[in-house]
């Protein structure tokens, strides 16, 4: 594991400021172009603040996980409690794309995170609209077959990940 005592800590400040981290444990770096998907067995939360030693003994604990390819340790604060998990890394292409929405129904998260280039950066979430956390249904129908066509989209749309999350955030900092 290329992450150091320092880098735990500089992670856990970046949770408890700016909301969260993503960082390749065989690299120690910030993913590039992925889309990152919660894993809900691996995910853990405790009261914030997050610590450095916390999320070393999450890592520690999760060494085998994290050595796979595309995995990477992953930490946020929601509604003052600290999570850690271990997401699946997705390129950002359309198969990509595909596959992080499959990923996100199949382990029952409320959405998938969007990691630009270097310069970008996180670029947002993009919201799961079949999970339970959110109300209503993005088509009329059956919300089972709707999740599948969600799913299954084969190419970029205007309520997907990475050309509209980068217009998005091209506009705020105009």
């Amino acid at each position: 594991m290329k992450i150091t005592d320092r880098d735990f800590q500089d992670l856990a400040e970046a949770t408890n400021t700016v909301g969260g981290f993503t960082v390749s444990a065989n690299t120690g770096r910030t993913p590039v172009n992925r889309f990152s998907v919660g894993t809900s067995g691996e995910e853990v939360s405790h009261p914030m603040p997050e610590t450095g030693g916390s999320l070393k003994t999450f890592a520690t604990r999760n060494k085998a996980t994290l050595a796979r390819p595309n995995r990477a340790l992953g930490g946020w604060e929601h509604e003052r409690q600290a999570y850690q998990d271990v997401p699946r890394e997705y390129p950002t292409t359309p198969s990509g794309e595909m596959a992080a929405r499959f990923g996100s129904l199949r382990e029952n998260q409320k959405a998938y995170g969007v990691l630009g280039e270097e310069e970008e950066g996180y670029l947002g979430d993009v919201n799961n609209p079949f999970h339970p956390g959110w109300s209503g249904d993005i088509t009329p129908g059956n919300p089972s077959a709707d999740a599948h066509v969600w799913a299954a989209m084969p190419k970029y749309t205007e309520i997907t990940s990475l050309p509209g999350l980068r217009r998005r955030n091209a506009r705020e900092n105009q």
